[in-house]
């Protein structure tokens, strides 16, 4: 394959055949190696991590999400046409700077996207990330070993609405989902905040979470989520008393945005800072 190239005497020791070909590819503009690092910038919150450091957003918001369909028209009208997902709650329905409830493979479009806009190698929080970042925060979930049942007053303090196609509330007061109907139906309900404060925590690495068990947040691997109010999987939010002592994430439908739980699912992109790569 690579015919013709020699190598310099010098260069010789310990270079494999790959190592060699990339650097070759590199060269002649055919191979563009992949980005782990990335110095710290302005609009990320700076946290030091291992032997470097970690550059980490806020929770992205309705208008972020918003500005990334505007830019990717074909992504957009391919998610419009999904049949079995639902239809965003978008900055037409919903306050811009409120934090967007997406599917996991949302999150990595989004993330793909601003990778190229800003040259940075961005990615969803590893679970390792979000418990170091989340340092201090403590799980609110209730101090007793007994099941909780939703009628305990944490579960029924909701802060969204469901609407329905026709722009009409359901049950305001409740939050409470919309009776049983198709899943293509369904998908065409929207589950938007409501006039309450979100219940929001910031911890000592400068973390801003929502606590609440009806919102958590997508991390990296695949389809995996945490809920910051009871620090465990949000699927077991009402046992989420036996966390208390071990946070723990979990898995969660990847084409979901939470609305059939009755809750939103968000995300936040970071990137790692090398060794000496120095704050800014």
């Amino acid at each position: 394959m690579c015919q013709g190239i020699v190598l310099e005497p010098s260069n010789r020791v310990d270079y494999t055949g790959e190592e060699f070909l990339k650097e070759y590819l590199t060269k002649k503009g055919r191979f563009r190696p992949a980005i782990h690092h990335a110095s710290p910038r302005g609009g990320y919150h700076y946290q030091k991590y291992g032997n470097g450091g970690l550059c980490f957003t806020d929770l992205i918001t309705v208008g972020q999400f918003a500005k990334f369909l505007r830019n990717n028209e074909s992504y957009a009208r391919h998610r419009a046409s999904l049949k079995d997902v639902g239809c965003f709650a978008g900055p037409e329905l919903e306050s811009a700077d409120l934090p967007a409830a997406v599917t996991w493979y949302d999150a990595l479009a989004y993330a793909s996207w601003r990778r190229g806009v800003e040259k940075l190698p961005l990615k969803l929080l590893d679970p390792e990330h979000f418990l170091v970042l989340a340092d201090g925060l403590k799980s609110l979930a209730p101090d007793r070993d007994e099941v909780i049942t939703s009628r305990h007053s944490i579960f029924t303090d909701r802060h969204f609405t469901f609407y329905s196609p026709e722009n009409d509330a359901y049950e305001p007061e409740t939050g409470k989902r919309p009776d049983y109907m198709s899943q293509e139906a369904f998908n065409k309900w929207t589950l938007r905040y409501n006039q309450k404060p979100l219940p929001q925590e910031t911890s000592s690495a400068s973390l801003k979470v929502v606590r609440s068990p009806w919102f958590s947040e997508w991390l990296s691997p695949f389809g995996q989520a945490i809920n910051a109010w009871g620090l465990c999987p949000p699927c077991d939010i009402t046992f989420a008393g036996k966390y208390k002592e071990k946070p723990a994430h979990g898995p969660f439908h990847p084409s979901s945005d939470g609305k059939y739980k009755s809750m939103k699912i968000g995300f936040r992109l970071c990137y790692q800072v090398a060794e000496n790569g120095g704050k800014v």
